[in-house]
């Protein structure tokens, strides 16, 4: 399984949201880890990603029990 971020303006994470790409279900509580290693927060609820910087790029993300 793998996860797929969506966003709705291309870039902008404040519009990101984190989906199963098997299942297209919303991916909350997911752990959101920059390119260089450090934990920026965890999707809420609605999948939606903490505000992210574009130098934090590529991403990670990480969800126990996926």
């Amino acid at each position: 399984m793998t996860l797929t971020l969506l966003t709705t303006v291309g870039g902008w994470s404040k519009n990101a949201v984190v989906i199963g790409s098997d299942d297209n279900e919303i991916i909350a509580g997911a752990t959101v880890i920059s390119g260089s290693g450090m934990i920026l927060g965890v999707t809420d609820d609605n999948g939606c990603l903490p505000h992210v910087s574009s130098k934090d790029y590529p991403l990670i993300i990480r969800s126990l029990g996926y």
